[in-house]
């Protein structure tokens, strides 16, 4: 049970670095405190959660992990839906600093109703495996 608890630690901790690091990152180069606490709050909600719902509940490891991709796709919807217009088309670090980047966002390729749409396969996926949880666990 202890190992099974460790395993659901980090693919909590793997899933939330992978599904909010981006919006923290936009949030330092933008100077939004909101982007800054919210991905945090929602990576210590889901790592606690996963790893007290696993512990209290082992047998719908599925359901579980279903539940924490919507919750981590909230965040990703209000960041693209409400803060895409302050997304930069690139970063840019000036030759008079001592490192000096350009990077692009690559924004122009993308709408926010496309990344919705894309978004929405993962809302798919985590309802798919709530739903498989819930009917493999009745059997």
């Amino acid at each position: 049970m202890k190992n099974l608890s460790r395993i659901a630690n980090i693919t909590a901790l793997g899933i939330s670095v992978g599904a909010l690091s981006w919006i923290l990152c936009l949030g330092l180069f933008i100077n939004d405190i909101f982007l800054i606490l919210m991905p945090v709050f929602f990576m210590i909600i889901c790592i606690y959660g996963i790893s007290k719902l696993i512990d209290k509940f082992p047998k719908y490891k599925l359901t579980i992990l279903g539940s924490a991709i919507l919750w981590l796709i909230i965040p990703n919807f209000i960041v693209v839906n409400f803060y895409f217009h302050k997304i930069p088309e690139t970063i840019y670090q000036g030759e008079n600093s001592a490192l000096s980047y350009l990077l692009t966002t690559n924004k122009s390729a993308f709408s926010p109703q496309i990344l919705s749409f894309f978004l929405g396969f993962f809302v798919i996926a985590g309802l798919i495996l709530i739903i498989k949880g819930i009917i493999s666990n009745k059997k």
